[in-house]
């Protein structure tokens, strides 16, 4: 690599030569170095220079990785209007991205969310990952719990409230649960919510059944999202917590 000299520093292109300021190494006599042109990143490049396909491959899939997670995440909100999921779409991300490397029927650069779900690991995938890790459901909620595919219904058994880990300052818990419909191929979704459900620690409650108001129509993959959040009750008025260890959700398995 060249280094300019003289009284006027050059920047930018010139007959074919790169000149730049180079801040970082100013120290070691490298200020201003020259460079033959060529060799970054262009979209021209990218679209056609055989050396930039696996570049271009993985552009196409992380667009629709992201697409897919903009809507996804859109509808998982829904049920949970009063919380911030801090990370939730880095963990998406690492979701679909390792559930398209399940597609065997597109080629590298097409494959798909929707096709990695057909295989049966793809849906364990999905069904085991941990969104909230800080809020655990099966941890603040270790009973039975299960979830019919046919009648889009969740009992929750053996139960006993004193065992719930209730934070700080919480005098109640709140069970969220609902369907949400999502399509993974046209990324159409409707969320079926039931009515949200607080106990107390005082509360003898040894079972219960979830039922949402409305009943999946075949959108999409109806998909069964349990929530937990913890309130503190004042004279009356419920108040939401609001640290990472007061909310958290995830998606049921299929018995």
């Amino acid at each position: 690599m060249a280094r300019q000299k003289g009284i006027i520093t050059l920047v930018g292109t010139l007959g074919g030569i790169n000149f730049y300021v180079d801040k970082i190494n100013t120290k070691k006599g490298n200020e201003a170095p020259a460079r033959i042109k060529g060799g970054g990143f262009t979209s021209e490049r990218i679209k056609n220079d055989p050396k930039m396909k696996r570049v271009l491959e993985n552009s196409s899939e992380f667009g629709h990785c992201s697409a897919l997670l903009k809507a996804f995440r859109r509808g998982l909100e829904g049920f949970f209007p009063e919380h911030h999921f801090k990370y939730l779409h880095r963990r998406l991300m690492t979701l679909f991205s390792a559930l398209k490397k399940l597609d065997t029927v597109h080629r590298r650069g097409e494959r798909r969310v929707g096709e990695g779900l057909q295989d049966p690991y793809g849906k364990h995938l999905l069904h085991t990952h941990t969104f909230t890790p800080q809020c655990d459901v099966y941890t603040v909620l270790p009973f039975d719990i299960q979830y019919d595919p046919e009648s889009f219904c969740t009992q929750i058994t053996q139960m006993d409230v004193g065992v719930i880990p209730f934070p700080s300052g919480a005098t109640h818990v709140q069970l969220r649960y609902g369907i949400l419909e999502f399509d993974f191929d046209s990324t159409a979704w409707v969320r079926h919510i039931a009515a949200p459900i607080q106990l107390s620690r005082e509360d003898t409650v040894s079972s219960l059944q979830l039922t949402p108001t409305t009943l999946p129509q075949g959108i999409g993959e109806p998909l069964a999202v349990l929530g937990v959040d913890f309130l503190q009750e004042i004279n009356g008025t419920f108040y939401t917590l609001r640290s990472e260890q007061s909310a958290g959700f995830c998606l049921l398995p299929c018995q």
